[in-house]
Parts: C-alpha cells; sequence; structure tokens
C-alpha cells in the first residue's frame, strides 16, 4: 500500500511539472495515408494516440503524398502557384483557378472527401488552395474574406499557415510513396526538423514500413531498411522503430493481422503505433502519464507480437527475485498467471487458449500490450 502511495505521488508530480512546462500542447502527425489511417475502417493511429494522452492530436495525414508533398505542407518546400489572368477574386463566394502549382499539396485521392484543403496566404490575401472534385476536378484558391480583386504575378509563393506551435509535439511518418528517393527523403526531413524550434524541438520520426511483396532480400525490402538505418543515423534520440514492432521485432513480413491490404495497416496495426509513440512519449517524459500503470511503460518487455499461442518473453534484465507474469484484459481482468523463478531471462507462456484481442503483460512493475491472433 505505501508503494502504490509513493507511485500516485509521483504522477501527481510528474504531471504538475510537465504541466507547467509545456502548457496547451497539442501533437501533429504529418504522413500520407498511413497517418490518415486508410484501411483502418474509421481507426487512425492519431485518434488512438488522443485517447492514449487525453491530448489534442491533429491528424495532417494525406493519401499518397511524397515526403516533398509533406514537406510543402509542413511550410519547408517552397510552393508556387499561377493563376487564371492573374488577379485573386474579390470574394469567398467565387474561387481563383489555379494555372499551375509547382508542388500538389492538396491532392488525396481518398474519393470520400469532396477536396482538400491548405491554409495560407497568396499574394497578401490569406485562403486555401483546394483541389476540387466534385465537376471541375481542379485546383483553386479560396480567399477568407471579400475585398478588392487583387494582382498575383504568375509563380507566386503560396506561405502555407504554421499552426503548430514551439510547444507542440511533432511526428513524421514520410517517405514511404518515395521511397526509391532515399536521398531526397532524408533531406525532406531534415528541413522538417531544422524549422523547428532549437530550444523546444520535440518530434519523433517514424521507421518506414514493407508492403507485403518486400520480403528480406528484395528490392523494396533492401530500400527500405537502408533508409531506416539512416533515419536511425540521423535522429538517434527520435527515432521510432515502429516497423520493428509490427512485424514483433524480426524485421520480416508484417503478420496479415495487422494489415488491410498490401501496405495499410488494419485498426490492431494502427493501434499499435499508436501505443509505440505513447511508450517514447512517455519515456522521454515528454507528456504526462494518465495513469500510475503507465509510468511503467518505458520499462519495455520484449516479447513477440502478435501471438498465436505461444507467449515468448524476455525481460530487461535477470528477475532478482521470485515473481509471476501476469495477463490482464483490457478491462483489467486477470486471465492468466505463471511463477517466474530468480534469475530468469526469458519465458514462454501457453496463452492459446485465450480470446483473440489485447491484452496486457505485467510483470513487477513492467507492463506492455500485445495482440492475440
Amino acid at each position: 500500500m505505501k508503494k502504490n502511495y509513493i507511485l500516485i505521488i509521483l504522477l501527481i508530480s510528474f504531471t504538475l511539472n510537465f504541466q507547467n512546462l509545456y502548457p496547451q500542447q497539442k501533437i501533429y502527425c504529418f504522413g500520407n495515408s498511413l497517418t490518415k489511417g486508410a484501411g483502418g475502417n474509421g481507426v487512425t493511429y492519431p485518434d488512438k494516440l488522443a485517447q492514449l494522452t487525453g491530448l489534442e492530436v491533429i491528424n495532417a495525414g494525406l493519401s499518397s503524398q511524397t515526403s516533398t508533398q509533406i514537406a510543402a505542407r509542413f511550410g519547408v518546400r517552397p510552393v508556387y502557384v499561377s493563376v487564371w489572368d492573374n488577379v485573386l477574386t474579390t470574394t469567398p463566394a467565387i474561387f481563383t483557378q489555379i494555372q499551375n502549382i509547382n508542388i500538389n499539396i492538396t491532392l488525396d485521392v481518398s474519393l470520400s472527401d469532396k477536396y482538400t484543403a491548405v491554409s495560407g496566404t497568396l499574394c497578401g490575401v490569406h485562403g486555401r488552395i483546394l483541389f476540387w472534385r466534385e465537376n471541375t476536378n481542379w485546383w483553386y484558391f479560396q480567399r477568407d474574406k471579400e475585398g478588392a480583386a487583387v494582382s498575383c504575378p504568375a509563380n507566386s509563393q503560396f506561405i502555407v499557415d504554421k499552426d503548430y506551435t514551439d510547444n507542440d509535439i511533432i511526428v513524421f511518418w514520410m517517405g514511404r510513396n518515395n521511397i526509391y528517393e532515399k536521398d531526397v527523403i532524408l533531406k525532406d526531413i531534415k528541413a522538417c526538423v531544422d524549422n523547428l524550434s532549437p530550444t523546444k524541438r520535440r518530434f519523433l520520426v517514424l521507421s518506414l514500413t514493407v508492403g507485403t511483396s518486400e520480403t528480406p532480400g528484395t528490392t523494396g525490402y533492401n530500400t527500405v531498411m537502408d533508409i531506416n538505418a539512416a533515419l536511425k543515423t540521423a535522429y538517434p534520440n527520435n527515432y521510432v522503430d515502429v516497423f520493428k514492432v509490427l512485424s514483433g521485432g524480426s524485421y520480416g513480413s508484417i503478420p496479415s493481422s495487422l494489415l488491410s491490404d498490401y501496405i495499410h495497416l488494419n485498426s490492431k496495426g494502427y493501434e499499435l503505433v499508436a501505443e509505440t509513440i505513447y511508450k517514447e512519449l512517455i519515456s522521454k517524459k515528454w507528456i504526462a502519464a494518465n495513469s500510475v500503470n503507465d509510468v511503467y511503460l518505458n520499462n519495455e518487455i520484449h516479447i513477440n507480437n502478435p501471438v498465436k499461442s505461444i507467449l515468448a518473453i524476455n525481460f530487461p534484465e535477470p528477475t532478482n527475485e521470485q515473481s509471476n507474469v501476469e495477463i490482464v484484459d483490457l478491462s483489467g481482468k486477470k486471465v492468466l498467471q505463471q511463477p517466474v523463478s530468480s534469475g530468469v531471462s526469458s519465458l514462454e507462456v501457453n496463452i492459446e487458449h485465450l480470446s483473440k484481442g489485447i491484452y496486457i503483460l505485467k510483470c513487477n512493475d513492467s507492463f506492455t500490450k500485445f495482440v492475440k491472433e
């Protein structure tokens, strides 16, 4: 009981200190269709991350976008626009048709969207660039407020709004749609990172994942692994290896139970991505834990995940006393308990009898989640 009181006091203290350091922070997730949540049947990793953290999480994912298009939306790659007749219209009710744009920052192939838009300033007028797929299937600039017609020379720069602040956390998951442009990907991510505040630079770079045809030894697989190695070297303290987590630590194929198609995750896959990011944010003390248990999410137990029958557990260090491993479901009900002898570094637990779903593995003060297939 005394230990629990100490943990609660530590949690409250950490939360208060955190709130003073980073007031009103948000998390911005920049990426492509994997960030947007394609294949998740309504589940996205940003939404799940919002549930885990209790913070506002902005999903800035657009389908089919390359690292350069994402970097342009982040405001670090210049966007040049030419409009018809070189004049911006006087009212929001009349869109100004765009004749040419050097980087397609708005196109999203999701046919469920009527249009997608990016806000910013063009020729001194604030508004948004949108791709309107209904009837016209073309790009337009729409100003926010009525005003005089404004001259707008060809190839004028569109200045993208910077919605995030120095208090916010930025998650980058970019490059999957142009994996054969390694140098471009690395330069785009570096440009994004360099644009962040040097004093409050809090960002994560997620590893790229492989498609079902990109098995070990193939060109696609080797290309992804090469990019990931470069990202890990460039950002050793900010790199999050979601591919390792999704592949169960094997760096092989991502199991079909976590996929919706050849490349996109399903709801379980996106949940694992969110949980992985959540652990990283807590371990860095960038966010306040939502529970006493969450304080220990950084004491990672390495397991195979997802699991069909045998759960293989590798402890961070040999156990120093006899204890138990426990498995609980998401309702908090204990469904399995197995003793662990002192000095044990690994353990196998048969969970074949458990129903499919997400469970929490607990040993002493360490916790981790896994999927039972």
